[in-house]
C-alpha cells in the first residue's frame, strides 16, 4: 500500500474552506485535483456558469497568494480547449506558477491528440519553477483510439505522467446507455482497453 497514490477532487468554488480540508490530509498520501471544470458549472444557466468559472479562477489565485498549497501534491483540472474558458484558465495557471505555487500537473479534458498536450504544456511551462506534467483525460471514442499515438509521441518528452479515463463522458460519446457500472462486465472491458494501451508504453 506504500505506493498507492489517491487522488481527491476539490471544488474551487468554495475556496476559502480548502485550507481546512488540506489540514486533514497533511499526513496522508493524497494528491488533490483542484477542479475548474465540472464542479464549477450550472448546466441550466449560462450566465451563472460564467460566474462560477470566474469564482474558481479567483479561488486558485486566493490559494496561491495565501500560500495555502504549500506542502501539497496539487493538480488542477481545467476546462477543455474547446470551451470559452480555456485561455482564461491558462492565464490563471501561469499567474499562480509565476507566484511559485507548487502545481504538479494539469488535468486536460477531452484529449484526442498529442497536439492538445503540447499546446497546453507550451503555454504554461515557461511560468513553472519546477517541471509540470499534463494528464490527458480520455473521455471520447477518438481519444481512446489515439491513446497509443499520444503516448508514443510523448516518449522523448515525458510530459505525461498519468492518464485519466473519464467514464461517463466516454459513454456519452459512444452512446452507451445505460452507463455500464463497475458491477457490469462491459465496464471492465473498457478499463482493460485503456490499461493495455498504457501498460504497453511503460
Amino acid at each position: 500500500m506504500k505506493n498507492l497514490n489517491l487522488f481527491l477532487y476539490i471544488c474551487l468554488v468554495r475556496f476559502k474552506a480548502i485550507n481546512l480540508i488540506l489540514k486533514k490530509f497533511e499526513k496522508l498520501n493524497i494528491s488533490i485535483i483542484l477542479d475548474m471544470e465540472d464542479s464549477a458549472q450550472d448546466l441550466f444557466d449560462k450566465e451563472n456558469n460564467v460566474k462560477l468559472k470566474k469564482i474558481s479562477r479567483d479561488g486558485l489565485k486566493y490559494l496561491s497568494e495565501n500560500n495555502i498549497l504549500k506542502n501539497t501534491n496539487a493538480f488542477i483540472r481545467i476546462n477543455s480547449q474547446n470551451s470559452e474558458f480555456y485561455d482564461q484558465d491558462i492565464d490563471t495557471i501561469s499567474y499562480v506558477l509565476k507566484n511559485k505555487t507548487p502545481i504538479v500537473g494539469i488535468f486536460l479534458p477531452k484529449v484526442e491528440s498529442y497536439d492538445q498536450i503540447e499546446d497546453c504544456y507550451n503555454k504554461i511551462y515557461s511560468s513553472a519553477i519546477e517541471p509540470i506534467s499534463i494528464v490527458p483525460m480520455i473521455e471520447t471514442k477518438k481519444g481512446l483510439e489515439n491513446l497509443n499515438d499520444i503516448l508514443l509521441r510523448d516518449q522523448s518528452r515525458e510530459i505525461i505522467k498519468y492518464v485519466h479515463y473519464g467514464h461517463y463522458d466516454y459513454c456519452l460519446d459512444n452512446k452507451l446507455w445505460p452507463f455500464p457500472e463497475p458491477y457490469h462486465l462491459e465496464y471492465w472491458q473498457i478499463i482493460e482497453k485503456v490499461s493495455k494501451k498504457i501498460i504497453k508504453h511503460n
